[in-house]
């Protein structure tokens, strides 16, 4: 029976010490498949025609991107925290990966975002800058939900 207490004492106060803040993830995963739907960058413009084919992205495991680009698909990693920062880092897109110069210029602004808004239920916006940032919206089987931009 003294043991018993002895065991309660110690589990109680164990559980009133965690602060559970610190066992709470500060990550973010993304669990939907995107297309990216508008390019918003004046501060790196574009200097040709858009290519027409789609440019998906999607995240098959947490903390891993898989970008299906005109052609070829590439991936990397990730890293994204609730406070809205994100980066794309050990990408295995290369050069003779981007089949145009518009999938090397997606691959550029990808690599080049650090904020990011919304994408549970409606489009995900990955910031350049404060003027920069590309638009994706959630794919379906049959298409994507279009945002209203």
């Amino acid at each position: 029976m003294k043991t018993q207490i002895t065991l309660l004492s110690v589990v109680i106060v164990l559980l009133t010490a965690c602060d559970p803040a610190t066992y709470v993830s500060n990550k973010h995963y993304f669990k939907e498949d995107y297309s990216i739907s508008s390019v918003n960058a004046p501060s790196y413009p574009f200097s040709d025609e858009p290519n027409e084919t789609p440019i998906n992205i999607s995240f098959p495991k947490q903390g891993e991107f898989s970008l299906q680009l005109s052609a070829n698909t590439c991936g990397g990693q990730y890293t994204a925290s609730k406070d809205g920062t994100i980066s794309f880092t050990n990408t295995n897109c290369t050069l003779s990966c981007c089949e145009s110069d518009w999938d090397h210029y997606i691959l550029t602004l990808l690599r080049k975002s650090t904020r990011y808004e919304g994408g549970e239920d409606g489009p995900l916006y990955l910031y350049i800058d404060n003027k920069n940032y590309l638009t994706l919206d959630i794919r379906l089987d049959e298409g994507f939900i279009p945002s209203d931009n």
